[in-house]
């Protein structure tokens, strides 16, 4: 238990359990990187289908669409990041992405997995909750997370209630109208959450939940306690000593530790740190692999006879746990000493003590920076917020061949200390971006025109301040009026990108998702993601696959079918389908509708 040689992928975490297949998720997140989240789909929908490696453009628009309309991630507004590169795919996360605020003015924080597996052949679902430290990021922190699997069955379970409440509530924490359908997850997945009976993770004895929000939040007294929070505030601490008989330990970060105005050594008999070799794993050079810094948020009560771990997402802050202006998540474990270990021995060499090192306050003195680079940054914190909550807009008409995007907001927005700002959006580069801080005098911003493919409310920001060289980049989830209808058609073309593509699409939707098709050599490419080519001098196996699903499952030739008619409606994609292919496909057509011509 919290033993680091246990550790757990965010995607393996994500994958259906076998003999089951995904149908539903909510997740929620404080930071989201839309590059991570493009991953998500395809180890949510297509689970299975490779080992190891990333996975392809094909993989991803195919987990995409599968999943688009039963995923719903919720981030706190303002905190998402702007992808490194560029990627015509992220478009089709908007309807996904829900930009939430916590009603306290505080963060919305909690870091959550509910996902629903059903088996093909039975009509009972499996849920499963994960409660983590980890935002939807690509960070390498060390962090922590939770695992439960339950079937939801009979009677609610008052152990469940504030998370199923917490569920229930998440739509009307959102800073924009949302689709009935995905109100209707919400409280679906509530009801079930509610009445799930969770399969405790040895050597534990039982699960509550604890949601903070506008409340304060403190452990059950204990006769021993030990935290672990990257970040600290003297309050909180103070609060969580009065918990307790012995406040035993505390492990943070230093450069935390070193900006507290109190010594954190007068309330706790042990201050520690990771260990500096912790840091780049086995003491050896750093890679970009390397677990890097502290993140991981628990609280450890030892009361005799009885340990209760918790575990989530609140550090050990006022907002967190004394103003209660976040909304938090933990997950209560409770155990017997004699099976869990106490304080001692999670901390102690069999659990991650080897990790750790004791803090003083001479050897990290704090980092005192910049008065000017610190008022700089603070500044931009405060455009971010007020851009966040601004009402912000992106028109779009069609010029051309291509479609322009007006930015305009409903009121003039206040911002001190900025000097520029970039705007553009997240499926082009960056370099393409409009100066827009005319937008905050309420004036209309031309972004530029873009084609089809590229038009998205997905939009990048680059505050720049003036009064030190510091930049702040985030990305919103704007409002689009009046996208393009054929968006969606336009980027398939992209995706595929010539005919060969098209057909592997094909094999894709048809196949097992077993394995990777040892026809084709992939070879990396740009924007969309790549391109495609025969490795041998062979015909695709497309109607012997046609042919077997025909036999086997008609309803996956509708797949087939779908795709054929949005391209071959299009004057800019029909030239992606073969005529050949258009023929073969008559056939199968007619066969499905009943017609006398059979394959």
């Amino acid at each position: 238990m919290l033993s680091p040689d246990r550790r757990s992928l965010y995607t393996e975490a994500l994958m259906p359990p076998p003999g089951y297949v995904f149908d539903q998720a909510i997740g929620t997140t404080y930071s989201l990187d839309p590059t991570t989240v493009l991953s998500v789909p395809v180890h949510l929908a297509l689970a299975g289908r490779r080992e190891s490696g990333d996975a392809d453009v094909l993989a991803l628009l195919e987990g995409l669409r599968r999943v688009a309309d039963r995923m719903t991630i919720y981030v706190q507004r303002g905190r998402m990041l702007v992808p490194r590169g560029r990627h015509v795919l992220y478009g089709l996360l908007e309807p996904m992405i829900i930009e939430v605020a916590s009603p306290g003015r505080g963060a919305f924080h909690p870091k959550l997995w509910v996902l629903r597996f059903v088996a093909p052949d039975d009509d009972q679902a499996l849920l499963r909750v994960l409660v983590l430290s980890r935002n939807l990021t690509g960070d390498r922190s060390w962090d922590l997370s939770l695992r439960l699997e339950g079937e939801p069955r009979g009677r609610a379970r008052a152990a469940n209630r504030t998370l199923a409440d917490l569920v229930r509530d998440l739509p009307g924490l959102a800073l924009r109208t949302m689709s009935d359908g995905r109100r209707a997850q919400a409280e679906r997945i509530a009801d079930e959450v509610r009445r799930t009976d969770w399969t405790v993770p040895e050597p534990f004895d039982s699960v509550r939940f604890h949601v903070i929000r506008g409340k304060r939040w403190r452990p059950e007294p204990s006769r021993r306690l030990a935290v672990i929070s990257p970040f600290l505030a003297d309050e909180a601490l103070s609060q969580l000593a009065s918990t307790t008989d012995e406040p035993a330990v505390l492990v943070s970060r230093p450069e935390t530790l070193s900006a507290m105005k109190s010594d954190p050594a007068t309330i706790f008999e042990r201050v520690l740190t990771l260990d500096d070799a912790a840091e780049t794993e086995d003491g050896e050079d750093a890679t970009e692999r390397d677990m890097m810094g502290l993140h991981a948020k628990a609280y450890l009560a030892e009361d005799g006879g009885e340990v209760r771990l918790y575990v989530g997402s609140a550090n050990a802050t006022s907002a967190a746990l004394v103003a209660g202006r976040n909304v938090e998540l933990l997950a209560e474990l409770t155990g017997r000493r004699r099976r869990v270990g106490g304080v001692d021995a999670i901390l102690g060499e069999e659990g991650i003590g080897d990790y750790l090192m004791p803090w003083n306050r001479e050897s990290s003195p704090p980092n005192e920076g910049d008065d000017a680079e610190r008022l700089a940054e603070e500044s931009l914190e405060r455009a971010r917020l007020a851009l966040s909550a601004a009402s912000i807009r992106v028109d779009c008409t069609q010029d051309g061949g291509h479609w322009r995007l007006r930015m305009r907001t409903e009121s003039p927005i206040q911002l001190d200390d900025v000097t520029s700002m970039r705007v553009w959006p997240i499926t082009v580069r960056d370099e393409l971006a409009a100066e827009a801080l005319a937008l905050c005098m309420g004036e209309e911003v031309d972004l530029g025109a873009f084609a089809a493919a590229s038009v998205t409310g997905l939009v990048g920001f680059e505050l720049h301040a003036a009064s030190a060289d510091v930049r702040l980049r985030f990305a919103l989830n704007v409002p689009l009026h009046n996208p393009p209808h054929e968006r969606d058609a336009a980027v398939l073309r992209i995706v595929l990108d010539n005919r060969e593509g098209f057909l592997r699409y094909l094999l894709l939707l048809l196949g097992d998702f077993t394995e990777e098709p040892d026809w084709i050599e992939k070879r990396a490419g740009d924007g969309a993601g790549g391109e495609w080519r025969p490795s041998v001098d062979a015909s695709l196996p497309l109607l012997e696959e046609m042919t077997r699903a025909f036999s086997r499952d008609p309803a996956r030739l509708n797949e087939v079918r779908r795709v054929v008619e949005r391209l071959h409606a299009s004057a800019e994609t029909s030239d992606v389908v073969p005529p050949d292919f258009l023929a073969l496909w008559e056939v199968f057509a007619r066969a499905l509708e009943g017609e006398t011509d059979e394959p």
